[in-house]
């Protein structure tokens, strides 16, 4: 059996497809990957990344993050923002990968689940192909995870093809059509696809918070860029169409005068902008998260909850890259070896934690701050505390890790040397015990009390000056 998406669909709908699919639009499946030359991709590079700058009153505890703090909540020790962003505006990661690989080392121990999968992956690919560099590797080994991917997506888009056939007509043809699409994307065949400025917006703001997180050259000139983006109008008609070219042109002008003027990334983005304002073909990749929004707004207005329900339960199924080697592999492609090496590190990277969430009230306060990594920053959203340790259950003991080494640093005198109130120490212990309602109750005995200050011997304050008496005259 064919594992490409087209033998997928056509075997699905067989003859009970109400609307039979014209062979030409199921040319044969690649053999060879090509992804498009320097394309860099956006859609899911960062998940509601977290920027340290912008929170108010966290200096303390990031500096802290120099010193090793472990996660809240895994209890692993996190990366120091600060000590990887130079590495990013640097060279070294675009050497052979066999030499670029031991930039990232120091950090291994930090690494868990698939991002440490790849690393090993990468080191053992590494001694393989000793002359490509991280980003090469991908596009080598691509072919290969491609083809173990399509496997396992092929029975899910059956059951989806399947399911669908009980949708009402006009839901269905436009579910076939959408299914047409999705198989040209998933081989990687160019499609036309109408400009669309939210999602522009959208992908350039990752990039912006990508920079902010990284810092270096260029965090500030992609603010200029995003407010330009602002101006864009919210859909595309005919009449406003030279709005959205002049408004992407302006935001190139920018660019070019900026120090984001050699920037890959936001040039390929403004290409494929300008390409589909131009209605040029260009190629979409398969995104999974890009799938199930499409598909829930395909189905929106269906009222027929229980059928939507399922076709969304079905398409959840699609592999994920955070569980899926094949899919990270896949995703990662065609990226540069800065953004893969990013993808690795960032979500084991250390972030301020609001522990009551600032949605809910929770105040930019050291009383209110924790330090998490950013991947369970990201995916506790304003979950309340005691939901979180029910979705963590091991929190109580690694918040107590977390505590232990700020302990251990306060007793060895780095509080003192950076000026940081031990005081966070208490307020961290009481704010945990007040949000978990009194679940988590943490032990900070270990904490050796401040040194009384000296008293000073002078003489005034051992003799401190008296009123002079008063002595009745002498008559």
């Amino acid at each position: 059996m064919k594992i490409g998406a087209i033998s997928i669909m056509t075997a699905a709908a067989g003859s009970n497809c109400r609307y039979k699919i014209p062979d030409r639009a199921y040319p044969e499946k690649k053999t060879n990957y090509q992804p498009a030359t320097n394309s860099v991709y956006y859609t899911d590079l960062v998940h509601d990344s977290i920027s340290f700058g912008a929170i108010a009153n966290s200096k303390p505890l990031r500096i802290l993050f120099k010193y090793g703090l472990p996660c809240m909540y895994t209890g692993k020790k996190m990366i120091d923002p600060k000590s990887i962003s130079g590495l990013f505006d640097s060279r070294k990661l675009h050497a052979p990968a066999i030499e670029s690989l031991k930039f990232i080392e120091p950090y291994k121990e930090s690494l868990s689940g698939m991002e440490k999968r790849v690393f090993n992956l990468l080191q053992e690919q590494a001694l393989i192909y000793p002359e490509k560099s991280i980003a090469e590797i991908f596009q080598t080994i691509a072919p290969k995870y491609q083809k173990r991917l399509r496997k396992k997506q092929a029975p899910i888009f059956k059951e989806l093809l399947r399911t669908a056939q009980k949708l009402p007509e006009d839901y269905h043809y436009k579910f076939i059509q959408f299914m047409i699409k999705t198989n040209q994307k998933l081989q990687d065949k160019p499609i036309i696809m109408p400009f669309n400025s939210t999602e522009f917006k959208y992908k350039l703001g990752k990039i912006k918070e990508y920079m902010v997180n990284r810092g270096g050259k260029g965090s500030k000139a992609i603010l200029k860029l995003t407010d330009e983006a602002e101006k864009l109008p919210k859909k595309l008609t005919p009449e406003n169409i030279e709005i959205h070219k002049e408004i992407i042109n302006n935001i190139e002008r920018i660019q070019k005068h900026s120090p984001l003027k050699d920037s890959d990334t936001i040039e390929e983005l403004l290409r494929n902008a300008k390409q589909r304002l131009n209605g040029e073909n260009t190629a979409q990749p398969f995104s999974r998260k890009s799938f199930i929004y499409d598909l829930a707004k395909l189905l929106r207005g269906l009222n027929k909850p229980e059928l939507e329900e399922k076709l969304i339960d079905i398409a959840q199924k699609l592999p994920t890259s955070k569980e899926n080697l094949s899919a990270y592999i896949l995703k990662s492609t065609g990226e540069s070896s800065n953004k893969i090496a990013y993808r690795l590190l960032w979500p084991s990277t250390a972030s301020v934690e609001h522990i009551l969430p600032k949605s809910c009230g929770g105040p930019d306060s050291m009383k209110n701050f924790g330090g998490a990594c950013n991947r369970e920053n990201s995916e506790r959203g304003n979950r309340d505390f005691v939901t979180q340790i029910k979705r963590m259950p091991k929190t109580p003991e690694n918040c107590q890790k977390f505590v232990d080494r700020l302990i251990e640093l306060a007793n060895n005198g780095v509080f003192d040397r950076n000026n940081i109130d031990k005081k966070y120490i208490y307020d961290f212990k009481r704010t945990i015990q007040l949000q978990s309602q009194g679940k988590i109750v943490l032990d900070i005995t270990a904490l050796k009390p401040d040194k009384p200050k000296p008293i000073s011997l002078s003489k005034e304050t051992l003799y401190p000056s008296m009123p002079e008496l008063c002595v009745p005259a002498l008559s």
